[in-house]
């Protein structure tokens, strides 16, 4: 289910890095911005942790990248 992005900027051709990916704030965070147009890196310590939020951001907008052990 997409869900209305809660953002009112609009980030397209912006890039955000957010630590802590795997956690609940971040990774609902990081779904926040990949909605509203940035390229979202996701930092975190387990790249399985934070798996299901990278899945979703790639079903909705069809680019996710994590990086993990940094």
């Amino acid at each position: 289910m997409i869900e209305k992005n809660v953002l009112s900027t609009d980030l397209a051709g912006k890039f955000a890095v957010v630590t802590g990916a795997s956690g609940a704030l971040c990774s609902r965070f990081s779904i926040a911005l990949a909605r509203a147009g940035a390229r979202v890196a996701m930092l975190s310590r387990s790249e399985a942790n934070s798996q299901p939020f990278i899945d979703q951001i790639a079903a909705e907008i069809s680019v996710a990248k994590a990086y993990s052990g940094i």
